[in-house]
């Protein structure tokens, strides 16, 4: 529950009245001394730096967001739930103007109408003698009438267990606000929901997909869904007993892949995609089960953790939706009994400023040059899950890329990157593929000191920082050392890595193995000097050819 002495517009903290709500961390009922901050105490203040934030993006007219959309209404419904969970009063303006904004909604989608279905069980939690309005009808009958083979698409385009998630829990709530969801959807849903199973047990976003953490953990609650409602109806009862093994196999493969900071993608690699919403998933599996832990861990304070050292300097987590969904899952965090927190939570503003300052890292200048001259081989072919991008067990030390001479078959070609943003090889070498990889390689000569008057006397070794761009999985090397690796995909096309280096005089060779596994095979590299700003003049980076046509030209 929202505790915000330091903001008294939010009011005293009261007990949640979650239905859902059966893990919480400890209560206090003494008031702490201001030195023990507690996970509890800071969950909350992060509860409530969110909630302002999400208030801040409200329009006048009470929508969050184009209302326009594609999932019309959605967006807005997210909001008001998100701002009644966290604990504000029903009758706030903010929440009162969203209500107000969605009357005129027609909900035309499976994840509008099931998030504004537990929109009106949320209101209904916090004793709303309001009737159930005749939209939320609608968005039941929607939901049962979009059933598609069991599952649930938009519901345009192909079904996918996204949508069936969201499906499930909205139905979940039609049934709580006593509206009736036949015995046949969840029969069907209940044969179905594993179908896109893989042989190790996890569950993919739709048929031929890369299954990932965050599918599987929500269709294990999508599950719990079905067994909640479903009792009493032995064909839904019977339909989930087929499927308790392969629920078992689910629940095995999840709790060998799980962490909190990352969203398995396939059984060796991660995704920084949908990362809130995965972690909401997992709150929602473990709430509706009952469960506190998985394996060993306990699931809430180890997300809880993560998240309030990831809140970012306003109270954001990124996007919209992605602090609606930090906030979901934090709401478990109740603090009662505590007279005045306002000096504890100054403590904890102050802690957290500490910590972004600990954390922030310089920003490249405008002018910070890319190396964008390289030598490219390939694309290698690889598979899903870059089995030979991970196996590779060539190294810098043995890679001589020279322009024409063949690394694994591949000739090294000579090509120049995108000089003001990232490149995708794939364009750039007019080759199109997937589950490749590629080599790239690019030389930098460190200059001694007396060759240049701003650097002369003192250490010839230069500090230097690269920037580098990806989607998918990287190694890097230098002069032969592997320096970084990471096995993410499918993620977005980000400046994802920072990596210091120190370079001594004369010539170093960088070279690049990138993996590519859907979509696009991205990668940009900017150059600074560590505090960001433009790298030395001791630094030579290669530059771009002179235009064959121009020379000619020049010579007539």
């Amino acid at each position: 529950m929202l505790c915000n002495a330091g903001a008294s517009a939010y009011g005293q903290p009261t007990a949640t009245s979650d239905a859902d709500a059966r893990v919480s961390p400890t209560t206090q009922d003494e008031e702490p001394r201001a030195s023990e901050i507690s996970l509890e105490l800071r969950v909350n203040r992060s509860i409530a730096r969110g909630i302002a934030w999400i208030e801040d993006q409200q329009r006048e007219d009470g929508w969050f967001g184009d209302q326009d959309g594609r999932h019309g209404g959605g967006r807005t419904a997210l909001g008001a739930l998100t701002l009644l969970r966290a604990g504000l009063p029903r009758d706030r303006i903010s929440i009162v103007a969203a209500l107000h904004a969605l009357e005129a909604v027609e909900w035309r989608t499976t994840y509008s109408a099931s998030v504004y279905l537990m929109l009106c069980e949320a209101l209904q939690s916090t004793g709303s003698t309001r009737p159930v309005p005749a939209a939320a009808r609608a968005c039941c009958d929607f939901l049962v009438e979009h059933q598609v083979e069991g599952v649930w698409a938009y519901p345009d385009g192909a079904a996918d267990m996204s949508n069936t998630q969201f499906a499930l829990l909205g139905l979940r709530s039609a049934r709580r606000l006593g509206l009736e969801v036949p015995a046949r959807t969840l029969e069907r849903a209940a044969e179905s929901v594993l179908r896109w199973q893989s042989a190790s047990g996890s569950v993919a976003y739709l048929a031929d997909a890369t299954p990932t953490g965050g599918m599987t953990v929500a269709t294990l609650g999508g599950f719990q869904v079905l067994t909640e409602l479903g009792k009493g109806l032995a064909l839904v009862e019977g339909a989930l007993r087929k499927r308790r093994a392969d629920v078992a196999r689910a629940e095995a493969w999840f709790e060998g892949h799980f962490t909190v900071e990352r969203n398995a993608f396939g059984d060796f690699m991660w995704t920084a995609s949908h990362q809130y919403a995965y972690l909401w998933a997992i709150e929602r599996w473990c709430g509706l089960s009952g469960q506190t832990k998985i394996g060993e861990l306990d699931w809430y304070r180890a997300g809880a953790e993560w998240l309030v050292s990831d809140q970012r300097k306003d109270g954001d987590f990124g996007t919209f939706e992605d602090t609606c969904f930090a906030l979901l899952f934090l709401r478990r965090a109740t603090v009662t009994g505590w007279r005045d927190l306002g000096a504890l939570y100054a403590e904890v503003d102050v802690t957290k400023e500490r910590e972004l300052a600990s954390k922030s890292v310089p920003t490249p200048v405008a002018e910070a040059p890319r190396l964008t001259q390289w030598l490219v081989a390939g694309p290698f072919r690889d598979a899903p899950q870059n089995p030979a991008f991970r196996a590779w067990n060539g190294t810098g030390a043995r890679v001589s890329a020279r322009e024409r001479s063949k690394l694994d078959g591949k000739a090294w070609e000579a090509h120049a990157l995108n000089a003001d943003d990232w490149t995708d090889l794939e364009v750039l070498t007019k080759r199109e593929v997937n589950n490749v990889y590629w080599a790239l390689a690019t030389r930098l000569d460190v200059l001694p000191r007396e060759a240049t008057v701003e650097d002369s006397g003192g250490s010839n070794e230069l500090d230097v920082c690269l920037w580098f761009t990806f989607e998918d999985a990287w190694r890097i090397w230098l002069d032969g050392q592997e320096l970084a690796r990471s096995e993410r995909s499918a993620s977005p096309i980000e400046e994802c890595l920072r990596l210091p280096i120190q370079l001594s005089v004369g010539a170093h060779q960088l070279f690049v193995l990138l993996a590519e596994d859907v979509n696009v095979s991205a990668i940009g590299v900017r150059v600074t000097n560590p505090d960001g700003s433009a790298p030395s003049a001791r630094l030579v980076i290669p530059a771009a050819k002179p235009d064959a046509k121009k020379k000619s030209e020049k010579r007539r």
